[in-house]
């Protein structure tokens, strides 16, 4: 299935395998590379807060499950300011066991690309997610 809005290939949410940790069900880091304006969340998904995001790193069950022991899985998380809305992504990051939030403001640029674990929700609405 198609995205209606950028014609991007939407993969189905049963595709998602998830697993639960602090009361929220959650994929492994997804999409890696990507730019912010390039993910796509699929119905049933959605971006983890900035707070869920650093309470599940704050579990060392999560930190294993999804290996966040280098760059190669940080990942975006909802903008926290809602002045750098749309304007700005920001994502939690990891750095030799160093863990750190971090941002950048050029949506589309790869040099800011990195994954996404998207939080199962309980809407089963057509969700369209373009770097929001």
């Amino acid at each position: 299935m198609k995205c209606e809005h950028c014609g991007k290939e939407i993969v189905g949410s049963k595709e998602y395998e998830t697993k639960s940790f602090n009361g929220l069900e959650v994929t492994r880091v997804l999409q890696k590379g990507n730019s912010f304006n390039d993910l796509v969340i699929p119905k049933g998904f959605e971006l983890l807060t900035l707070q869920e995001g650093v309470d599940l790193l704050n579990n060392e069950e999560f930190v294993k499950y999804i290996d966040f022991r280098s760059e190669k899985n940080d990942f975006f998380v909802k903008q926290p300011f809602k002045n750098n809305e749309g304007r700005c992504a920001a994502w939690l990051g990891c750095d030799y066991n160093i863990f750190f939030l971090n941002g950048y403001y050029y949506l589309n640029n790869n040099l800011a690309a990195r994954g996404v674990v998207l939080k199962k929700t309980n809407s089963n609405k057509r969700k369209f997610v373009k770097g929001r």
